[in-house]
């Protein structure tokens, strides 16, 4: 039967699917955690032109099929089926990255958003569609009538028929896009000169190391699985319980600065030496899944906290006094492109792609930035193939 990224009872299905014909909007909006009676009459007036489609009095092509704008200009094909998509939509779906414990994509395939998703049982398929797209292009009871199929292979992995599909008709060459994928970043990553000295020659001395956004001092977790001996451990968080959490695991092995936007440049300065800083700044006004971002200028959100992480990083190497400064800087993958680019301009370098799904059972694949040797080339097979105490990796 066909699998629902977040279950709920058929009941449930019954209520968040209209048995009105006349009513072709969604019941059950994909890019939220609820559905209202005013965010869903935000779908109004895009069904009033799929229902100028099906009546063959508008050309679907000239539609962004991925949102529930009206006034938008299409720019492009959509992927997969039939129908346009705008600038945005267009970026969104060429930038989905982001799986499952278990494989599957977290995004829909038709507006690229996360919500409530059913899973096709097709074999090696497991693409996903969010309910808001189906009940929008296919019918309102289209969710329950999948719910009721066992198994349910999806628009794609079976021949289009009206009843069934709807508006969602696929491409003829959708494989063959499908199949190509989005270009890998790493294919494209600029020259960068190599700042990295021979790290055979550094002096053997315990490290001194700064986290910004630290949570839970995971940093200090990681370093000391790896063998390495910290002389001074500073952590950058405001957070109560993640403070406690680490006062817990580590005690005074963590010196807690407070938040980065409050320390001076020179506190940072007498901290130097420092032959480590790491840190990712919060993602939430940066990542697609939130549809209401502020992206990283809004200094009324949290995206602009990575300019924080910028300074830090240009007041150590001021100060360093001739210590070399390894560095890192995360964030998540699925963000606009534009977010990804003015990181890359201010850090001068592409993100490494690296998933977690290497190292652990989830996938979970996140953009790194930074002068650590050897980060932008290929995992070994040795790390591909090791098994994980928790389950086997899947590469």
């Amino acid at each position: 039967m066909a699998r629902c990224s977040q279950p709920h009872s058929e009941n449930e299905v019954r209520e968040k699917s209209s048995t009105s014909e006349a009513s072709f909007f969604p019941t059950s909006a994909s890019n939220s955690e609820g559905s209202c009676a005013e965010e869903r009459g935000t779908w109004k007036p895009k069904a009033a032109l799929l229902k100028a489609v099906r009546d063959g009095k508008h050309d679907i092509e000239k539609l962004c099929i991925a949102c529930d704008r009206i006034d938008c200009e299409v720019v492009a094909p959509h992927p997969y089926f039939h129908g346009g998509t705008c600038s945005a939509c267009k970026d969104e779906l060429e930038d989905l990255s982001g799986f499952a414990s278990d494989g599957t994509s977290m995004y829909c395939i038709i507006c690229g958003s996360p919500g409530e998703l059913i899973v096709c049982d097709g074999d090696e398929c497991e693409k996903v569609f969010c309910t808001g797209c189906i009940e929008l292009l296919v019918s309102p009871k289209a969710v329950k009538d999948i719910m009721d199929t066992d198994p349910w292979e999806c628009f794609l992995c079976t021949p289009y028929k009206l009843g069934t599909h709807g508006l969602l008709k696929p491409r003829p060459d959708w494989k063959e896009k499908a199949a190509s994928g989005p270009s890998d970043p790493q294919e494209n990553l600029p020259e960068v000169e190599d700042d990295t000295p021979d790290i055979s020659t550094f002096p053997q001395k315990p490290m001194r190391v700064l986290s910004l956004f630290d949570g839970i001092s995971t940093g200090l977790f990681v370093l000391d699985k790896l063998g390495l001996e910290i002389e001074f451990y500073y952590a950058a968080e405001i957070n109560e319980s993640a403070k406690n959490v680490a006062s817990l695991n580590f005690g005074p092995r963590v010196v807690n600065i407070g938040d980065v936007q409050a320390v001076s440049d020179k506190k940072i300065a007498e901290m130097c030496p420092i032959d480590l800083l790491i840190g990712g700044s919060p993602c939430n006004d940066l990542s697609f899944v939130n549809p209401n971002r502020k992206g990283l200028f809004d200094p009324t959100g949290t995206g602009i906290l990575f300019f924080h992480y910028f300074r830090v990083l240009k007041t150590i190497l001021l100060h360093n006094k001739g210590t070399h400064l390894f560095w890192l800087f995360e964030n998540v993958t699925h963000m606009p492109r534009e977010f990804k680019f003015q990181i890359s301009t201010f850090l001068q370098r592409e993100p490494a792609i690296i998933d977690a799904k290497y190292f652990s059972p989830q996938s979970r694949p996140r953009c790194f930035w930074g002068n650590i040797p050897d980060m932008y080339k290929p995992l070994p097979p040795e790390v591909l193939n090791k098994a994980h105490p928790l389950g086997k990796c899947v590469a």
